[in-house]
C-alpha cells in the first residue's frame, strides 16, 4: 500500500471536525471530501435518528437522549480507514418545561455584614507542598503549560487581523480553523498562564503570559486598519459573527461569540491581577468600549431575543468581566452594559426563591449567576445577591451528585432526579470549575462551613479526578457515573479542556482567608503560607487519620479559625501540647483564640463512614470517608450490590495495606480507592447498598 495514501487519509481524518457532539439539537454537515482529498462516505448506527446526509431527527420528549455512532470511511487511492464519531442527539424539550417549578428553602440573608466578610490578600503567597494529589495536578499542568506553542495560540488572532502568522500550526479541535468558536482556548491559556505564575511563581510562565498580550495587543491595533472593524475590537475572526448573531443566525452556522469575547477578557483580566501586566487591562478596557459602544443600540427586545438562542446566543460570563472592567476603571457604562445580558427567565424565579432550572444548560447559566455576584459587588443591588443565593442553595441541595458535580448532558435534569441520571454524560467539568467560583463569592461574604464543605467535597472528588495522568493537558468533559465506566478523554481543545488547563492552579484558592485579626483555614492541603513576616506551614501526617501539623510563624492575628469539615465525627486538638476545646461555632469553625505569633498546632480529624443516597432511588449510594468519596474497581456493567447493611460498612472495611497510609479497602468482593485514583480503570461510584 501506497505510505503517502496512508498519510493522506489520516491527515484528513485527524483534520476533519464535526462540531460538538455531545448535545445535538441541528443539522450535521458531512462533508464527502476530505481537505487532503479523501472521500468521505458516511454510515449511520441508527438512521432514524441521525441520517448519512446528517440529517438529525431528535427523539422525542421521554424517550431520551439518542447516542448514535456515525461512521466516516475515508479513502485515497489504495489507502482507507475509518473513524467512529459518538453523537449525541438531545431528545426534543418538555412542552410543560415551564410548569416545573419547586421552592427554595432558603433563609432570605440580606446585605451582608461588612465586619464578618473574608477576603483573600493578593499580596499573600501560597505553595502546594510536593507528595500528594494535589501537588501532581499542578506540576503536570505547569510542564503542559511550558510545552504549549503560544504562536499557535496567537494563529487564529494574527490571522484574521491581517498579520503574519509567523509560520505557526492552527490549533484543532474547538480551535480548529473551521471552527466557529475558535479562539476561545486562547483566552484559557491566558488565564492558566497567570493563575500558574501566582501557585508557583514560575518567571517562564510569566514571560510567557507577557508575551502572549503583547501579541494580542499588536493583533487588536492590527484590526484598525481593516474596513468595517470598529475601534478597540479584538477576536480570533472577524466581526461577522457578531453581526449575523444580530439577525438571529442560528447555531451551527455561527457559535457563541459573546461566550469566546468573554473567555478572552477573562484571559487578560487575570494578566492584570496576577502578573500586573497593565497592558492586559487597557486591552481589556478597549475590548469593552467595543461592546458596549455595539450592545447599547440594540433595543431590548432584540437583546433579550440575541441571549435566549441556543448555543449561538450563549454569553459565558460577559455580564462578570463588564461588572469587573466597571470596578478596575470606574466606568458606569461597563456596568450598565453587565446589565444588558440579564436573563429575566432565569433570574426572576429565583428571585422568587423559586427553582425553574429543569431542561436548561447547566454551566451555559451558573456563569450568569457568577454575573449576578459581579453586579451586586460593583452596584450593591441587594437583588442580585439574593438570586445567587438561592440558586446556589438549590443547585447544591438537589441537584448535586455525591462527588459535587452537577448537570447529565450537560443539562440540569430532573428535580433531585440523581439515581436515574447515573450514565456516561454526568458532571461536566466546567460547571463544577464555575460552581466552585460562585462557591468562594458566597463564602467571602457569608463565611459559613457549609459553602467550604461544598467547595472541599467538589474540588477532592471531582475536579482533582479530572486530568489526564499522562501529562497531554487533557480533562474529562463528562465525568462518567454509570457502573463500570472508565473516564475518556476528548483531545479537541474543548471548554472543560480550556477550564481544565486553570483548575490545578486554583486549588489556593480555598485554603486560607482573612479580616482584620482573624485568619480562617478551610482546606487541609499540605502547603505553605506567607505574608509579610508571617508563615504558616500545614503537612499531613496521616491521610488516613487525616491527621496535621501546623507551625505558625509572626503571626499577627488574634482570633485563628478551623473548619470543621462536616465528615468529620470528632477532632482531637493540640497547641504547643496543651488540648484544646473543639466545640464549634454557628459558623461551623473551632475558634482559636492567639497568646502567640509562634505556635505549633496538631490536629486530628476523626473521618466518618458516611453512606450518600441518591434522594429518587435511595437504594443507589456512594460512600464516602473523610473527604474522599470511594469508588469500587469493576467493569461490572450493572450496579453492584453490596452484601452488607449500611452500618457494618465500618467494620467490614479492610485495609488494604493496615500499617501504611493508603487509603484503598476491600469491601465485598471490591477493592475500592479515592475517585481521583481511578484513573483507566473502570469503577463504580455508585453502588446497591441496602
Amino acid at each position: 500500500m501506497n505510505l503517502n495514501d496512508q498519510k493522506v487519509v489520516q491527515k484528513d481524518m485527524d483534520f476533519l471536525y464535526l462540531g460538538n457532539l455531545k448535545t445535538v439539537t441541528f443539522n450535521l454537515a458531512l462533508p464527502a471530501k476530505g481537505k487532503y482529498g479523501s472521500e468521505i462516505n458516511w454510515s449511520s448506527g441508527e438512521e432514524r435518528f441521525l441520517d448519512t446526509d446528517g440529517r438529525v431527527n431528535r427523539p422525542l420528549y421521554g424517550m431520551g437522549n439518542r447516542e448514535v455512532l456515525l461512521t466516516g470511511t475515508f479513502t485515497y487511492g489504495e489507502a482507507t480507514a475509518s473513524k467512529v464519531y459518538a453523537v449525541t442527539i438531545l431528545e426534543q424539550e418538555n412542552p410543560q418545561q415551564n410548569a416545573d417549578t419547586y421552592p427554595i428553602e432558603v433563609t432570605v440573608q440580606g446585605r451582608p455584614d461588612k465586619d464578618a466578610e473574608v477576603y483573600q490578600n493578593a499580596e499573600a503567597e501560597i505553595r502546594i507542598l510536593p507528595g500528594n494529589a494535589f501537588y501532581e495536578a499542578q506540576e503536570r499542568m505547569h510542564k503542559y503549560l511550558l510545552s504549549m506553542d503560544d504562536d499557535s495560540m496567537l494563529y487564529h488572532f494574527r490571522k484574521a487581523s491581517g498579520l503574519d502568522t509567523g509560520g505557526a500550526d492552527s490549533p484543532d479541535g474547538w480551535d480548529a480553523d473551521e471552527s466557529k468558536l475558535k479562539g476561545h482556548t486562547t483566552g484559557h491559556y491566558l488565564s492558566a498562564l497567570a493563575l500558574c505564575y501566582r501557585a508557583t511563581g514560575d518567571e517562564k510562565i510569566r514571560d510567557k503570559a507577557v508575551y502572549m498580550v503583547d501579541e494580542l495587543g499588536e493583533c487588536q491595533r492590527a484590526f484598525q486598519n481593516i474596513d468595517g472593524i470598529q475601534k478597540g475590537f479584538l477576536s480570533a475572526y472577524s466581526e461577522e459573527q457578531f453581526d449575523l448573531l444580530e439577525e438571529y443566525t442560528p447555531y451551527p452556522k455561527i457559535w457563541a461569540p459573546y461566550y469566546t469575547l468573554h473567555k478572552i477578557i477573562a484571559g487578560l483580566l487575570d494578566c492584570y491581577l496576577y502578573i500586573d501586566k497593565k497592558e492586559a487591562l487597557s486591552i481589556a478596557e478597549q475590548m469593552g468600549v467595543w461592546t458596549w459602544h455595539r450592545l447599547s443600540q440594540l433595543p431590548e427586545a432584540q437583546l433579550k431575543k440575541m441571549w435566549s438562542m441556543y448555543i449561538a446566543g450563549e454569553f459565558g460570563g460577559m455580564n462578570v468581566v463588564m461588572a469587573q472592567l466597571a470596578e478596575l476603571t470606574g466606568r458606569e457604562e461597563f456596568l450598565k452594559c453587565a446589565g444588558l445580558f440579564d436573563n429575566d427567565k432565569l433570574y426572576r424565579p429565583l428571585m422568587h426563591y423559586r427553582d425553574q432550572l429543569n431542561g436548561i444548560h447547566a454551566n451555559q447559566h451558573i456563569p450568569q449567576i457568577l454575573g449576578a455576584i459581579e453586579i451586586y459587588k460593583a452596584s450593591g443591588d441587594l437583588k442580585y445577591l439574593e438570586m445567587a443565593r438561592a440558586f446556589w442553595t438549590t443547585v447544591t441541595e438537589n441537584r448535586t451528585y455525591a462527588t459535587g458535580g452537577v448537570g447529565e448532558g450537560e443539562m440540569f435534569q430532573g428535580y433531585r432526579e440523581i439515581g436515574k441520571l447515573l450514565t456516561a454524560s454526568t458532571q461536566e467539568t466546567c460547571a463544577s470549575y464555575n460552581m466552585l467560583k460562585l462557591t468562594r463569592e458566597l463564602y467571602q461574604m457569608d463565611p459559613d462551613s457549609r459553602y467550604m464543605d461544598y467547595y472541599e467535597k467538589t474540588l477532592y472528588n471531582h475536579i482533582l479526578a479530572t486530568p489526564d495522568e499522562s501529562g497531554s493537558g487533557e480533562s474529562t468533559y463528562f465525568f462518567p457515573l454509570g457502573p463500570g465506566m472508565k473516564r475518556e478523554f476528548l483531545f479537541e481543545n474543548s471548554c472543560c479542556h480550556g477550564t481544565g488547563m486553570e483548575s490545578h492552579f486554583k486549588y489556593q484558592e480555598g485554603m486560607y482567608f482573612q479580616k482584620r485579626d482573624a485568619f480562617f483555614i478551610n482546606m487541609y492541603i499540605p502547603s505553605e503560607f506567607s505574608q509579610d513576616d508571617m508563615r504558616l506551614h500545614m503537612e499531613c501526617v496521616s491521610q488516613r487519620r487525616q491527621e496535621y501539623e501546623l507551625r505558625i510563624q509572626n503571626g499577627t492575628f488574634r482570633k485563628l479559625y478551623l473548619r470543621y469539615p462536616e465528615w468529620a465525627d470528632e477532632c482531637l486538638l493540640e497547641m504547643d501540647r496543651e488540648v484544646l476545646e473543639t466545640k464549634k461555632n454557628k459558623a461551623g469553625y473551632i475558634e482559636i483564640t492567639m497568646h502567640s505569633g509562634d505556635v505549633k498546632l496538631r490536629i486530628r480529624w476523626m473521618p466518618g463512614w458516611k453512606v450518600l443516597r441518591t434522594p429518587d432511588e435511595p437504594e443507589k449510594a456512594a460512600i464516602q470517608y473523610g473527604p474522599y468519596i470511594m469508588a469500587a474497581i469493576s467493569d461490572e456493567k450493572e450496579f453492584l450490590e453490596l452484601p452488607i447493611k449500611e452500618n457494618e460498612i465500618a467494620d467490614r472495611a479492610e485495609w488494604m495495606d493496615e500499617y501504611e497510609d493508603g487509603l484503598a479497602f476491600r469491601l465485598g468482593d471490591w477493592k475500592w480507592i479515592p475517585v481521583y485514583e481511578v484513573g483507566d480503570r473502570a469503577y463504580h461510584v455508585y453502588t446497591i447498598i441496602k
